[in-house]
């Protein structure tokens, strides 16, 4: 007894042996202890799988593989769902294997199967009265199958000119066969006594006829050899150590049929015969002359019975004459309320159809009697094809509940307010129904009545509303309500370090004023995609507004955090919006323990941003002040010389009038920058060469307030701007955009106007052709005091007109 039990523990520990041996040479990619293990399977395939108790996964095959990542120390999943979907499933790799499948060479050539753990083998099944001698009995019947299990196709395989009945699950097909519909029903021999015997399907028979015997494995993904390996050597320790045999006792041996019974069951009919016939003849003679003793005795008794009911008859006879006129008024009276009573029903039963939600009656088995027209709308099924079937297979729910049946069992009504259903032609809808047991007037139940809408509309809308209400609509990314939502969720110790990532997007509102909102729509649109990318689902990542982004990472410390900033300024240097170059600051901290609140970690996150956003911005600002300069310069092809001329005219009256250095510095400037404005405008107004509209003028004068704003972006240039503005105002107060009058106008603006003035009398415009140096030296001298600061328009005139025809007549550029 002692070397018997030596010999499983002998081979588990060469297995074992093996196994870490193996280890020292496994790839990278072999499956490991500690490793998830998703098993997929069908979900309604019993005893082998489907839904038990709690719709928890139950079955052979289920127990199996739990055994198998059990000795294997793996930490096993399953995913089960329709064969045809579980199949599919594998060859995506959304599972790693099929816990249980037979082995065909067609099946081979996409899958890889471990060693046979068990065999099956298909049956015929039949209603009583019909029987199944061989294969050929089957020639040109209908035959209901499991649409694509090793039964189906080992007959397709026969070119028996089968018409197949294809349902999704045994149980289906032989209820098909139960119901009359088909005569003869083929699945396999385990799933099909199990389904005759867990549904009470007692007309139903098998015919001992077997249909092949199948190798049933597990199967994996083809080229998963590391798995199937691993799989084997579970097995293989199972077999030795008895488990695989207490697991295929409990599901499977029950069911099995011995070659004895086999006999018996086929020629049952003939052995009750013969003894029947042979224990008859022997109580037949032993009976025979008791029987005729006593049937003499019974003929005197019966004569003088005969006599005496020959009497009670004739009294019968007048009592029922008596009664035939009382008979014929409660018929005349029964006839009338039945009348009345068909009325209520023909008025109860248009009122059923007519009604806008959709109902359904049905028999206390649950089989739908009445349904009306919405209910017909609702789920695909016309009434007459409806009508008969069970009532799970047209109100298809998605969830495993069947609340007619606990409605009629308890005889108590159900809501449901929510629930999924699958329509006959594939739609899927949300429906809120009620169910409720119809009750006779002896209280017992007669069957059950369920009333249901359509809520599928107002479902997705109340979706779209919550989805809103926490999402940025310009990104896409969760909102502030959110976040707040979040630190509230995360503020625990389980999700200790956790660390904040603050995110400005610098430049905004000077993009937003150069380019216009689309741009800095796409500014912020991009900064959310390389968050996103760099985030890669980590932790809650919002918008919490204008230019502000925010990265919550919880159980992330600060070498993490740290990482994922350089890589997200990495991201953003190689990316560009409108010819602008993306640039972020950013800020972040980590807390360590529960010292700290959540509001403070935040805080010095968006102290240290706002830091990074001080020291970076001079260098952003400058190369977008270029960029938009360059996009004026490509918009309006004069713009250019147009700049570098006027801001050389400021340099020299800054001189002439004896400004500091830096003065006359911030006068070219000035000058460079005074009509970055024009970027807005449509450039075919720069072309027309008639009179503008009243539309389009305004459209021009308004280019002095967009250039203030761009500007004004810039903390250190906020009295450029003010220049800006100011340009175009006339030294009478009849200029734009704000009337201002004399001195009230910078100085730098009154220089500013001279200077652009001057340009732009003795260049070509498309309007005009150029005026001379002497023309538009007497148009400065009459507009001093009208349009010019008069002092300005002196200086000119003394310093710098003189320069300008020295250089003319040398031949130099005006």
């Amino acid at each position: 007894m002692k070397q018997r039990k030596l010999v499983p523990l002998f081979f588990i520990a060469a297995v074992i042996f093996t196994r870490l041996l193996a280890g020292s040479f496994a790839s990278a990619d072999q499956v490991g202890v500690g490793s998830v293990v998703v098993f997929g399977d069908d979900v309604a395939y019993p005893p082998y799988s489907f839904l038990g108790p709690n719709s928890q996964p139950a079955g052979f095959s289920i127990e199996l593989a739990e055994a198998i990542g059990e000795v294997m120390g793996w930490e096993v999943r399953f995913d089960l769902d329709h064969w045809s979907d579980v199949v599919g499933k594998l060859e995506n790799g959304e599972i790693h294997a099929v816990a249980g499948m037979f082995y065909t060479p067609e099946r081979a050539a996409n899958f890889d199967f471990s060693i046979r753990h068990s065999v099956a083998s298909g049956e015929v099944f039949t209603r009583s009265g019909y029987q199944v001698r061989d294969l050929e009995d089957l020639r040109g019947q209908r035959v209901a199958v499991q649409e694509g299990d090793i039964v189906h196709e080992f007959l397709r395989a026969q070119n028996l000119d089968v018409e197949f009945v294809t349902r999704p699950t045994p149980l289906d097909a032989l209820r098909l066969v139960a119901a009359g519909e088909v005569d003869y029903g083929a699945v396999l021999r385990v799933p099909g006594y199990y389904a005759i015997e867990s549904h009470g399907l007692k007309n139903l028979k098998g015919s001992g006829l077997t249909l092949g015997e199948h190798n049933y494995s597990v199967a994996v993904k083809k080229g998963n050899e590391s798995l199937i390996l691993a799989i084997n050597e579970g097995l293989q320790i199972l077999k030795a150590t008895g488990r695989f045999q207490e697991i295929y006792d409990k599901w499977i041996g029950v069911y099995e049929v011995t070659p004895l019974v086999k006999v018996l069951r086929r020629y049952a009919v003939a052995v009750g015969i013969l003894v029947t016939v042979s224990i008859g003849g022997f109580l037949w003679g032993l009976s025979l002359h008791r029987a005729v003793a006593k049937r003499t005795k019974d003929i005197r008794a019966a004569n003088a019975a005969l006599a005496e009911q020959q009497r009670e008859l004739e009294r019968t006879v007048q009592q029922l004459t008596d009664t035939t006129s009382e008979l014929s008024a409660n018929y005349q009276r029964l006839a009338e309320a039945e009348r009345d009573l068909a009325d209520e029903k023909d008025l109860l039963r248009t009122t059923l159809m007519s009604v806008g939600d959709g109902i359904i009656v049905t028999d206390r088995m649950g089989c739908i009697t009445m349904m009306n027209g919405a209910a017909e709308a609702l789920t695909g099924w016309p009434a007459e094809k409806a009508i008969g079937r069970d009532f799970p297979e047209v109100f298809c729910l998605e969830s495993p509940l069947d609340p007619l049946t606990h409605v009629m069992s308890t005889e108590v009504p159900l809501e449901l307010k929510q629930e999924a259903i699958a329509a006959k032609d594939g739609r899927k809808l949300t429906v809120a129904s009620s169910f409720a047991p119809i009750l006779d007037s002896g209280s017992q139940v007669r069957g059950g009545i369920v009333v249901f809408r359509d809520i599928t509309a107002w479902v997705e809308s109340q979706e779209r509303i919550r989805y809103l209400s926490y999402r940025d609509p310009l990104t896409d990314l969760y909102n502030r309500r959110y976040f707040e939502l979040a630190c509230k969720s995360y503020d625990d110790g389980e999700y200790l370090p956790l660390s904040i990532l603050m995110v400005d997007v610098n430049g905004l509102k000077l993009t937003n004023d150069a380019f216009g909102h689309a741009v800095g729509d796409e500014l912020l649109i991009s900064v959310a995609d390389v968050l996103k990318s760099v985030a890669d689902g980590k932790g809650c990542l919002a918008r919490l507004g204008g230019d502000e982004f925010v990265l919550l990472l919880p159980n992330t410390g600060p070498e993490t955090v740290d990482s994922l900033a350089k890589e997200l300024l990495s991201a953003t240097k190689s990316r560009k919006v409108a010819g602008l170059p993306l640039s972020v600051a950013m800020g972040w901290d980590t807390r360590l323990d529960g010292a700290r609140s959540m509001s403070d970690v935040l805080r010095r996150a968006e102290d240290r941003m706002y830091k990074h956003k001080l020291l970076d911005r001079p260098n952003h600002r400058a190369q977008t002040m270029a960029v938009i300069l360059q996009a004026l310069y490509d918009k309006i092809p004069w713009e250019k010389e147009h700049a570098q001329r006027v801001a050389e005219l400021c340099r020299m009256l800054g001189e002439g009038l004896e400004m500091y250095p830096e003065q006359v510095q911030r006068l070219y400037t000035l000058g460079l920058l005074h009509d970055i404005g024009k970027l807005s405008i449509d450039y075919e107004i720069f072309l027309k060469p008639e009179p503008l509209t009243e539309e389009e003028l305004a459209e021009i004068q308004r280019h002095s307030e967009t250039g203030y704003r761009i500007i004004g972006a810039m903390s250190d240039m906020v009295d450029v701007s003010e220049y800006v503005l100011s340009h175009h105002e006339r030294f009478d107060g009849s200029g734009y955009p704000r009337g201002l009058v004399g001195r009230q106008i910078p100085f730098y603006s009154r220089i500013l106007a001279v200077a652009d003035a001057w340009d732009a009398m003795t260049h070509e415009r498309p309007y005009r052709i150029a005026r001379t140096l002497e023309e538009a030296a007497a148009e400065l001298k009459a507009n001093a005091g009208i349009q010019f600061d008069p002092r300005v328009v002196e200086v000119f005139l003394e310093r710098v007109y003189p320069q300008l025809t020295a250089n003319e007549a040398a031949g130099q550029l005006r």
